[in-house]
C-alpha cells in the first residue's frame, strides 16, 4: 500500500506481477514474500533487482530530459530577431 491509506501502488503491484511471473509463482506468494510472511530470498532477490532497473532507467530519462524543478521542460529563450 502507499503510504496514503487505502490507495494502491500501480508501480508496486505491477512489480509484484513481474517478479510472480519471472519466476513462475502467484502474485499472492511474492506479496506475503515482501510483507515477510513468507520467507524465499528468490523472490525478493527479483524483486529488488527489478526494482533497482526501475530507478537506474528513470535515473538515465531525467538526466536525459531537462525538467525544471516543477516537473516542466524549460522555456525557450525568444531569439532576438
Amino acid at each position: 500500500m502507499n503510504e496514503t491509506k487505502g490507495k494502491r501502488d500501480a508501480e508496486r503491484a505491477a512489480r509484484v506481477h513481474k517478479t510472480a511471473e519471472c519466476l513462475g509463482v502467484s502474485t499472492r506468494h511474492v506479496n506475503k514474500v515482501l510483507n515477510m510472511d513468507y520467507d524465499d530470498d528468490e523472490v525478493v532477490c527479483t524483486y529488488m533487482t527489478l526494482l533497482e532497473g526501475e530507478n537506474k532507467l528513470l535515473a538515465a530519462v531525467k538526466k536525459m530530459i531537462p525538467f525544471t524543478d516543477s516537473g516542466k521542460y524549460p522555456r525557450k529563450k525568444a531569439a532576438n530577431v
